[in-house]
């Protein structure tokens, strides 16, 4: 059973990588810990922080969860079309 110590480990550990400015390992971070919890809130800021650090493909696999949780949300829908245009 999982007590939710990984989930918090997760995002204290990239609260600390966004201190460093190490946005790269915060977004893996914040990405695991997403996967976690579930949570469209984790999944929004694991983006954020992927796209901060250019990276498309945890990028799009958070949006990619978002439109599951969300498939009336505009915005990710919209979000999702331009990651797709910029990866060709």
């Amino acid at each position: 059973i999982n007590d939710g110590s990984d989930m918090v480990w997760l995002q204290l550990s990239a609260a600390r990588a966004i201190r460093r400015t190490d946005f790269v390992s915060a977004s893996q971070l914040m990405l695991e810990a997403a996967r976690l919890n579930g949570r469209r809130e984790t999944y929004w800021f694991a983006y954020r922080l992927a796209r901060r650090a250019d990276d498309r493909q945890a990028m799009l696999e958070s949006l990619q969860t978002l439109q599951r949780l969300s498939p009336d949300d505009a915005e990710v829908h919209r979000r999702v079309g331009m990651l797709m245009l910029d990866l060709g």
